[in-house]
Formats: C-alpha cells, sequence, structure tokens
C-alpha cells in the first residue's frame, strides 16, 4: 500500500503542483527524514487568517499511474533486478533493489494498460522480493522477511514509558482460517512446472486432525523462479491466513520501530494477550507537537 498524509501550512510556495515535499520529523532537536512525497491537492481554509493543506503520497504513484501502451513479454533469462531498475530508472524513480542473480525460468507477459508498478512488483515477486514501498527518503525493495525466523530489533514495555494498547483483537472469522495453501508455476516449453504444498498438521484446533477434513485456499498461480521462492510464497499465504492476534500501539517515535520491523512487547496487565513477538505492519503519525505514533502490529508466534 502507498504512504501519504497531508500538511498544513500558512503561506503558501508558488511550484507546488506535482513538487516533490521532505518531510521531516524533529525529535530531541535531531531531524529525522520521515520520507518524500509529491503534493497532489493544494486547499485552502479562510479563517482569522488562510491556511493551505497539502494533500500527500509517497513517489511510487508515478510508476502506478503509467501504463503500458503495448504488450510487454520478457523472455526465458531475463534479469528481474536488472529490468526493474532499468524501468524505474526511465521513470526517474531511483528504486533501491538488493542484488540478485535470480532469472526468469520462463517467460512473463503483461497486456496493454498494464501499470508499470504492477509490471516491477510482479517481476520482483518472482524472485521473491518485497513490493516497491518508501523507506525514510527512498523507494526500496528487500528480499522477503521470514518474520518468524527474524531477530527483535526493538522491545517496548506496554504501560509503562508511554507505551499503551489502543485496541486488540483476533480474527474469528473460522472460515476464513485454512489448513492447506498449495501454489504452482506454469510448464513452459522444457521447463517443468513447479509445485508446493503446505498443510496444517499441527495440534491446533484448525489443523486437519482437529476439523477432520482440508479447508483450502484458492491455489496460487505463480511465476516464482525457483522451488524455494514458491515455497516462501506459499508459506506466507499459509501464514496470512491464520488465527492471528493484531493490536495498535500508542507511542512515542522510536526509529527502531518501523513496517517490518520485529519487536517484543512485554505487558504485566494483559501478559497472555500482549506480551510476545509482533511484526510491525503499518504505522500513522502526526509530525507537529509532541507526537504520538500509532503503530498496526501482527502477533507472532
Amino acid at each position: 500500500s502507498m504512504a501519504g498524509g497531508s500538511l498544513t501550512v500558512g503561506e503558501l510556495p508558488s511550484g507546488l503542483a506535482g513538487a516533490e515535499v521532505v518531510v521531516s520529523q524533529v525529535v530531541d532537536g535531531a531531524p529525522h527524514a520521515m520520507g518524500r512525497y509529491l503534493v497532489t491537492a493544494v486547499s485552502a481554509q479562510l479563517g482569522v487568517g488562510v491556511a493551505h493543506t497539502l494533500e500527500l503520497i509517497d513517489r511510487t504513484i508515478i510508476a502506478e499511474r503509467q501504463r503500458l501502451l503495448a504488450p510487454l513479454s520478457l523472455p526465458r533469462g531475463s534479469h528481474p533486478v536488472s529490468v526493474v531498475r532499468q524501468r524505474m530508472d526511465a521513470l526517474g524513480l531511483g528504486v533501491t533493489v538488493d542484488d540478485d542473480d535470480k532469472t526468469l525460468r520462463a517467460p512473463m507477459a503483461w497486456d496493454v494498460g498494464t501499470t508499470e508498478l504492477t509490471v516491477a512488483n510482479d517481476l520482483l515477486k518472482a524472485i521473491g522480493f518485497d513490493p516497491i514501498r518508501p523507506d525514510g527518503l527512498e523507494l526500496v525493495s528487500h528480499p522477503w522477511l521470514d518474520a518468524e525466523a527474524a531477530a527483535s530489533t526493538w522491545w517496548a514495555d506496554e504501560g509503562d514509558e508511554g507505551w499503551h494498547v489502543v485496541n486488540y483483537g483476533i480474527d474469528s472469522d473460522h472460515l476464513a482460517i485454512v489448513n492447506r495453501v498449495s501454489g504452482c508455476t506454469a510448464a513452459s516449453g522444457d521447463v517443468p512446472a513447479l509445485r508446493s504444498v503446505m498443510e496444517d498438521w499441527r495440534t491446533t484446533e484448525w489443523s486437519h486432525d482437529a476439523r477432520g477434513h482440508w479447508l483450502d485456499a484458492a491455489p496460487i498461480q505463480s511465476s516464482a523462479v525457483t522451488q524455494a521462492v514458491l515455497d516462501a510464497e506459499v508459506r506466507a499465504a499459509f501464514v496470512a491466513r491464520q488465527a492471528t492476534a493484531s493490536m495498535t500501539l500508542s507511542h512515542a517515535w522510536d526509529e527502531r520501530v518501523r513496517p517490518n520491523a520485529v519487536g517484543w512487547v512485554e505487558s504485566d496487565a494483559h501478559p497472555r494477550e500482549v506480551t510476545g513477538r509482533w511484526l510491525v505492519t503499518g504505522q500513522s503519525m502526526p509530525i507537529t507537537g509532541t507526537p504520538l505514533v500509532s503503530s498496526t502490529l501482527r502477533r507472532l508466534p
């Protein structure tokens, strides 16, 4: 998903249509760059004076709004990282993509009207990378994070030092909680199809043994270039369809607590529900006054 926000200013600088704005947060006298955005709209409010609100959105919108005017196909052996870098550079977007030597094991194609962002993210997904997203002043893509295996990089004591749970919940749609996920790639010429299945044989109330039957997610039609990438894609889809707790945590700004970061939350008041490892899935924050960040978290096993 795209990042964005709004700024309210008094005097309106000229030439703001489509301009880039760098937003910084000052914490303890030190500036921290929060992101680079495009101005998408300007509105004025009349009162004692005139205030202008600038609507902002991150720069991936440039790739999202540019579409293919002709069909695009890439042959087997194409290097996704090179293609993504070249196409994003052509749009004026310097995207930082980790080096990776994997190549396409089968051709990939897109129809007229497909967005450049879709093309890029399809290629990145095929090699096991995250979609392009803003990170500070950069647009980046990194290999998929195995959150369950990742080390904790931040710690918090809920109810102390300004950390407070705003809301907490567990997915209760039992039919949405699957116990089997499968995926495959298409065969192409002499390149055989890849297949992957993840089944839940654990001692949980959602497993095959507990339910007495399989409850399948829709099969994944993948463009994964290796068996390992397909296995990771299937596993990620399986994890996403489990009964998982989520909560919103209100806290002071901390540069370690950012999207995709794994941390540990301690709670004396709610040890069973809150104490444990959590993944940051989203954030929102004001940039004036004494800002409190609202972080959305997902519970990890």
